[in-house]
């Protein structure tokens, strides 16, 4: 993985933007002689590892600096694809750890962490990601929303 990548995956907007904005090349070759290319198509774009997290800041940099919303994976997923189908009750319980499994902290961060799914979903959908696009599989990314129990996303 890329300097971009692991940025996008861990939330760190912060990182992203300065990477892009100090002019990372993002052909530079690592010590295999594989490029950012060649990690996208492999599995996945920056986007993609960032939509999957529902993470909306670096979802908005990246977006912002030229990302585009359609590409697709191996898999012919696209961000909205990951988006829709995040895995919020996993993320929120990782928040607050299983001691909190049946509490109103855990139903409160499971909301939340819906929350920023739908954002992400929207701002990705403002910015003409299209829902029509299937994958491999022939699934769009309503079909991801719905299989993930995402009412918000459907709405």
């Amino acid at each position: 993985m890329f300097p971009l990548h692991l940025a996008a995956l861990n939330a760190h907007s912060d990182c992203c933007r300065k990477l892009l904005s100090s002019g990372f090349e993002i052909d530079t070759p690592d010590k295999f002689g594989r490029t950012c290319l060649h990690a996208a198509a492999a599995g996945g774009t920056p986007l993609h590892y960032a939509a999957a997290n529902c993470h909306f800041h670096c979802i908005e940099t990246l977006v912002t600096t030229g990302a585009s919303v359609n590409e697709t994976d191996d898999w012919g997923r696209t961000a909205l694809h990951y988006a829709a189908a995040s895995d919020v009750d996993r993320k929120s319980k990782t928040i607050l750890g299983n001691a909190h499994e049946n509490s109103e902290e855990l139903e409160r961060a499971r909301e939340l962490k819906e929350k920023e799914a739908a954002l992400c979903l929207e701002f990705l959908l403002q910015h003409d990601a299209n829902p029509s696009i299937r994958d491999k599989e022939g699934y769009n990314s309503i079909h991801y929303a719905a299989a993930y129990g995402h009412r918000q996303c459907l709405e």
